[in-house]
């Protein structure tokens, strides 16, 4: 499956520009590819190449609302598209924490149910990467975690330290690499027909 990540047609901020670098970093194995202001319809014909294709897209709505859309394109052409708000996140460079070593890493889903918008999300995201299986040398893990119908993103890096007398173990702990991401499912489409809708007023952005 071809993984793509791109963003919307409008003029993206300093801002979103650095979240934009940012979630690449979390979906390694996917192509970043840009816009230049082709209508998705003229991107998705020009650079997808394969049947099936999972498109990550980042939305600027306006200065401050930002919206992630995971895009799934089956071999009949039909999309999928699941629409989450932003709500928070924290960019990688404002944690002071770990440096990325751009290894593929392991993946963690937690705290999900069985509900269809949960086992959607889930395959979304492992189609996203589908592409390379983890590269364990990078010890890095990128965790998603269902809380209070919010889902939580971080990436961390295991440091593993070795005891300086060997009758002792090794010590284990996660340092953050970023960015911390929390997500809020608004609604989901088939070919732009509603199949899930959590607020009335949202509208696709091309």
């Amino acid at each position: 499956m071809q993984v793509i990540i791109t963003s919307s047609n409008s003029k993206l901020t300093h801002e979103t520009k650095e979240l934009l670098l940012d979630i690449e970093g979390l979906f390694p194995g996917a192509t970043p590819i840009p816009r230049k202001n082709r209508k998705f319809s003229q991107f998705l014909k020009e650079e997808v190449t394969e049947k099936e294709a999972m498109i990550i897209r980042l939305d600027q709505v306006d200065c401050s609302y930002r919206r992630l859309l995971f895009i799934k394109k089956d071999a009949e052409n039909n999309l999928t598209t699941s629409t989450y708000s932003i709500v928070a996140y924290t960019l990688s460079r404002r944690l002071n924490g770990a440096v990325d070593s751009g290894h593929m890493p392991e993946l963690s889903i937690t705290n999900f149910d069985d509900t269809e918008n949960d086992l959607r999300f889930i395959k979304d995201i492992e189609d996203a990467y589908s592409t390379e299986d983890p590269d364990f040398e990078g010890r890095q893990v990128v965790s998603f975690t269902k809380k209070r119908g919010f889902i939580l993103c971080r990436k961390h890096r295991y440091i593993i330290r070795l005891p300086e007398d060997s009758t002792k173990d090794e010590t284990v702990r996660l340092d953050e690499i970023g960015p911390r991401l929390s997500l809020k499912l608004q609604t989901v489409d088939v070919n732009e027909n509603y199949i899930f809708r959590h607020t009335k007023n949202i509208k696709l952005k091309d």
